[in-house]
Parts: C-alpha cells; sequence; structure tokens
C-alpha cells in the first residue's frame, strides 16, 4: 500500500509500539496524529519527531480512548491541523489486566470498536482507506494464566473484529487489518504486578521477548498485504499470516465429517479424524494416478 501523503491517527502512540508505528508511517511519507493519555511523553516524543519529520507533518492530542468524547475529538483535531480526514487508522492502545478485567475489556476491545466505527463513519465513499488493529498472539491462542482471561478475551475480540469487517468490505469499502504479535519489550510486559511479572516470565522462556522494532517490521510488512491480512509476529519466525476459519473452510470440514459418518459411523468429529482423512485421501489418489500413468 502507498503511504506517502496519507493522513494517519495511531492511538497511544506516545511510546512503545504505537510510537514505533507512527515512525513507520512518518519515514513513508505519511502525515501522523498521535494520541495518548500521557501527555508530557506525548509532547517529548511529538518534538523529537517535528524536529525529524517536520512541524506541519505530526500532531498530537490527549485522548482517552474509553471516552466517546475523546475519541470524536481525536479524528475532528487532527482534520482539522491537516485539512484532511484520516485515510490511515492504527488501534493500538492497549493495556494488561493489571487495571482490572472491566478496564482491560473498555481499552482493548469496547474502545476499538468505538473507534473503527467512528473512523469508517469517515472512510466510507473514498478509496485507499485502511483500519489497522493492533492484536496479540493472545487473540489467537489459549490464555496461559486465569489471570490473563479478560486480556486474551479482548484479543479475541479484536482478531474477531477485523475479520468480520474485512469479509464484509462490500458494505464499507474500508481495508481492516490486524497485527498480533507476541510478547514485546514494552511498558505492557515489563511494568505489570510482581504476580503478572512471574506468569509472564515462565512464558517468555518459551516465546522470547520482542524488540519493538520487529514489531515495527512486522507493521510495514502488514501494510504491503491485502485487506482481511491477520498477521502473527513471533520471535525469530518470519511473519505468519494467519489463516481464518472461513464458512468455505466449515462446509469442506462438513463433507468429510459426513463421508466418515456414512463410512464408519462417526457421530463426533475430532481433529485426529481429519488428519485420518487427508492421508486416505492422498493415498487414494496416488493409487488412482498410478493406474493412469
Amino acid at each position: 500500500m502507498e503511504v506517502k501523503g496519507k493522513i494517519c491517527i495511531v492511538t497511544g502512540s506516545a511510546q512503545g509500539l504505537g510510537k514505533e508505528f507512527a515512525t513507520r508511517l512518518l519515514k513513508a511519507g505519511a502525515s501522523v496524529t498521535i494520541s495518548d493519555l500521557k501527555e508530557d511523553i506525548g509532547k517529548k516524543t511529538v518534538g523529537d519527531l517535528r524536529r525529524k519529520f517536520g512541524r506541519e507533518s505530526v500532531n498530537f492530542l490527549v485522548c482517552d480512548v474509553t471516552k466517546m468524547d475523546h475519541l470524536e475529538n481525536m479524528f475532528k483535531e487532527s482534520e482539522e491541523f491537516f485539512k484532511a480526514p484520516v485515510e490511515i487508522f492504527v488501534n493500538n492502545a492497549g493495556i494488561s489486566t493489571d487495571f482490572g478485567w472491566k478496564k482491560c475489556m473498555d481499552v482493548n476491545i469496547m474502545a476499538v470498536m468505538a473507534a473503527t466505527t467512528m473512523a469508517m463513519e469517515r472512510m466510507r465513499g473514498r478509496s485507499g482507506c485502511r483500519i489497522i488493529n493492533i492484536g496479540s498472539m493472545a487473540g489467537l491462542l489459549t490464555g496461559f494464566s486465569e489471570g490473563a482471561t479478560p486480556y486474551y478475551v479482548s484479543k479475541h475480540g479484536v482478531v474477531a473484529l477485523s475479520r468480520t469487517l474485512a469479509a464484509n468490505k462490500n458494505e464499507h469499502g474500508v481495508d481492516i487489518m490486524c497485527l498480533c504479535p507476541s510478547f514485546a519489550d514494552t511498558d505492557i510486559v515489563n511494568k505489570v504486578s510482581a504476580e503478572s511479572r512471574l506468569v509472564i516470565a515462565k512464558a517468555l522462556k518459551r516465546t522470547g521477548l520482542l524488540t519493538v522494532e520487529r514489531v515495527g517490521e512486522g507493521f510495514a510488512a502488514l501494510l504491503a498485504c491485502k485487506n482481511g491480512t491477520v498477521m502473527a509476529v513471533l520471535c525469530n519466525q518470519p511473519f505468519m499470516v494467519m489463516p481464518d476459519m472461513a464458512m468455505s473452510n466449515v462446509i469442506a470440514m462438513g463433507i468429510v465429517a459426513k463421508m466418515l459418518h456414512m463410512v464408519f459411523g462417526v457421530d463426533v468429529m475430532h481433529p485426529w479424524h481429519y488428519i485420518l482423512a487427508v492421508v486416505v485421501f492422498m493415498v487414494i489418489l496416488q493409487l488412482i494416478l498410478r493406474v493412469l500413468i
């Protein structure tokens, strides 16, 4: 996707991943509104970015994404500053479960849904617009502890939101995508409660810790992908586009299930049944090819 000249907004972008995403957009020639609750850090970040990319390319405003008037004002002020509506919107703001399950859900999914709706209202009927939701591997996997449940639920919601809207692009015309990084070297990992830190430390032994720059590379790679892409970013692995369980896949699995039911009387399909069916199909296919050849 061509980014040069685009008007962008990135939530939670005073530091960490949000700052990295904003910086990459600026390097590619876009104009960016930095949005964050942390005013002091935000102003410093914007000062640094303006020195590198020019005052006219960077805007800043304080925004609590859980407040609808703040979100509305974010879009309004960005449009007034750049004299043009948003074309790339990045839902990045997020928190851990240390703030309680309700706050976690309010920030990580309810605010994402609200901001996405507002962005789409401004993007309808204009080509080249895109919404990028920052999910997590937590949105693709099961939780590693009971205490992390709200975070995993919220991030599964972000992935489902992205895929559902992307599948219905014909109704709104906006490209919707989702980036799902594993644990990264940011405050959401480093500045957690002592109890959460112990749990995360165990998980990091298996997953490793991503650098902010590596997640930024994933973000740049996602920009070049098509509508509906959900991309996973893992330590020491290539970027992976994660397949969707689309209705066509479900129908195909249903056909296999019915065949196995008719032949073997299987009533409950388990994953190993499908694997067995694929193996049998490949064996039969090979036999047929040998006869024909």
